[in-house]
């Protein structure tokens, strides 16, 4: 959160350090500036004051006047508004030509815990004016922390008061690890929740789709929205995305929704089950599920499936496919995987004579941990090292930064087309020797 300029909005000094929710320390007296404009003027005036608006919850700036039908109440911020001087001059001016009292009148009142926002209760309640709070994640009815060690003396506060201020929310949790588990979901405590919910079965929109899982059993990350929508726009009606690490579909389902072929993939029994109850509910078809090891999944389903498909191209059996797709979105692991496809398609040399040979562009997820003067430079050393092969810049068709993770440590995506070169063997001169 930045730094603001000590606000007369802020809570009082009285709750800094509070490790209980006291909602009535919360309270504070403030004098507020306010204008009475004529109700037919009001039109006229709202749209240049309200720069000017006083802007608290549950506080309306303009308020009914008692036995006063005629006009109305119009509340400024008092930290930019103490004289009508303090106004730009086009505002002053359209006061003018809407005939509004030059007068600036004051009125007192008691700010409460529920005038304040969460930002503001953070700042002036945790310590560092809350910076050690990382933002949180909205899921469904969760919200998800990841809250640091000097932040868990405040955790059941923090909990409180996320569920005071966003009423759709019944649950507030704190990841406990990170991903380590094979099934890449973290273990979590739930450190707040209404009317005692312990319901961790969510349901969320994404990119036009339904999406429905326990939270507490599969990987899901908001966060990467954006990402998703990066993918499944690169598809055509035609191309086939090969999903290898799926979770419950975030790719997968909205790829299908397009009528790519989609193949699909998860270890996690759970993830599985919920991406097939996903192309259910969003009513995909081109879309099969797969619960198997990642590898297994590219070494046999995938090529199998890949030969199969250029087989039917080159006999004009089939539509032609404009792209295949080899999404893998683990980026803790993915890498290593990539291992796979040296000599993946040795014993298959036939395709080589396929006019319409098209092998796959691999989105391949990584972090990059420590300070680098070219990160994007590090992800394609690791992919080097592991493909053992020096990739041509023709070969890199992008390199995406996703999102910042901690400091240092940072998420990206190279997405490359596979060299022949890898996928049938060289010899072992031709490569790069991995450490």
């Amino acid at each position: 959160m930045p730094d603001v300029k000590p606000s007369v909005f802020l809570p009082p000094d009285e709750v800094n350090g509070m490790t209980e929710l006291n909602r009535d320390l919360f309270r504070k007296s403030v004098t507020i500036p306010y204008l009475i404009v004529n109700k037919k003027k009001l039109n006229s005036v709202t749209y240049a004051l309200k720069p000017y608006f006083i802007k608290l919850m549950k506080f309306a700036p303009i308020r009914d006047i008692p036995d006063n039908d005629a006009e109305r109440e119009v509340y400024l911020n008092p930290d930019k508004v103490q004289s009508l001087d303090d106004m730009e001059e086009k505002v002053k001016t359209t006061l003018e030509k809407a005939e509004v009292d030059k007068s600036l009148h004051f009125k007192d009142f008691d700010v409460t815990y529920e005038h304040f926002r969460v930002e503001d209760i953070f700042r002036k309640v945790l310590p560092m004016n809350g910076h050690g709070l990382s933002s949180w994640s909205i899921v469904g009815h969760i919200i998800h922390l990841n809250l640091r060690d000097e932040m868990l003396p405040f955790k059941k506060l923090i909990g409180e008061v996320l569920i005071d201020k966003h009423p759709y929310i019944k649950m507030v949790v704190n990841k406990l690890n990170t991903i380590e588990n094979e099934f890449r979901f973290f273990q979590m405590e739930v450190i707040a929740n209404k009317d005692d919910c312990t319901d961790t079965n969510v349901e969320v929109k994404n990119l036009n789709c339904i999406f429905r899982f326990d939270f507490a059993k599969v990987y899901w990350n908001p966060r990467l929205a954006t990402e998703h929508e990066r993918i499944v726009q690169m598809l055509e009606k035609n191309d086939v995305l090969y999903d290898v690490f799926s979770g419950v579909g975030p790719f997968a389902i909205p790829a299908a929704k397009k009528k790519s072929k989609v193949l699909a993939n998860d270890l996690n029994p759970d993830s599985y089950k919920y991406l097939v109850e996903n192309k259910k509910l969003n009513k995909v078809e081109s879309l099969t599920a797969y619960n198997m090891d990642g590898r297994d999944f590219l070494r046999n389903t995938v090529k199998n499936d890949m030969l199969s498909e250029w087989k039917l191209l080159e006999n004009g059996e089939t539509v032609y496919v404009k792209k295949f797709h080899i999404a893998m979105n683990l980026p803790a692991l993915a890498i290593e995987f990539l291992d796979v496809f040296r000599g993946w398609l040795d014993g298959h040399e036939e395709v080589l004579s396929y006019k319409l040979l098209n092998l796959p562009l691999v989105h391949c997820y990584c972090f990059v941990k420590g300070e680098f003067d070219d990160p994007k430079a590090e992800v394609v050393k690791k992919v080097e090292e592991v493909l053992q092969t020096t990739l041509e810049k023709n070969k890199i068709y992008h390199i995406q930064e996703v999102r910042h993770v901690a400091p240092n440590k940072d998420m990206f995506r190279i997405s490359f087309y596979l060299p022949k070169s890898v996928v049938f063997s060289q010899p072992e001169s031709k490569r790069i020797r991995s450490d």
